[in-house]
């Protein structure tokens, strides 16, 4: 599991969310193996959500769990960090909608 201390805070664990659209898209996966070998520790086995053409934080490593929900996840890393922010107006603004 990615845990650890992050900008001086410990998180016991990474959460990310995504949009339904987006999870269902035929080029998501879930990782168990690449090239046809179980996928390692090392490139974040056992299993590992694979979400191409988005950022890389998008891409789970250490998968150890999926939850559906009509909501945004409320973790740090979703509404704190690795948020995506527009200027309007000359304004900062939070990009809106479901994961980056």
């Amino acid at each position: 599991m990615d845990q650890g201390v992050y900008n001086h805070e410990y998180y016991s664990e990474y959460e990310k969310d995504l949009s339904l659209a987006k999870a269902l898209n035929p080029n998501v996966l879930i990782a168990l193996e690449i090239n046809n070998e179980p996928l390692t520790v090392e490139r974040g086995g056992p299993v590992r959500l694979v979400h191409p053409g988005y950022y890389g934080t998008n891409s789970t490593k250490w998968l150890t769990h999926l939850i559906v929900s009509d909501s945004r996840s409320n973790s740090a890393f979703t509404t704190k960090y690795y948020v995506d922010r527009e200027v309007v107006d000359g304004t900062t603004k939070r990009a809106t909608g479901m994961g980056c």
